[in-house]
């Protein structure tokens, strides 16, 4: 038992350093388990989704092109 009262402020700085530490089990599920959240973090990132639009439109772009120049 601590000798100090645990203040609000205390107990919620205790409970952020805690929620920063992950477990992870081992062997190969471990590490498919930390690959999954690497690739979690990267999509949910909003470069990610900016990219994809990017991507898309530049797609749609040279399909026209493509379409336009056998019709020519």
């Amino acid at each position: 038992m601590l000798e100090i009262g645990l203040t609000n402020e205390l107990s919620r700085w205790v409970v952020q350093k805690i929620n920063k530490v992950r477990v992870w089990p081992k062997g190969l599920i471990g590490y498919l388990k930390k690959a999954r959240v690497f690739l979690k973090m990267i999509v949910k990132h909003s470069l990610f989704n900016n990219l994809m639009t990017l991507f898309v439109l530049l797609n749609t772009i040279v399909m026209a092109m493509y379409k336009w120049d056998l019709d020519a």
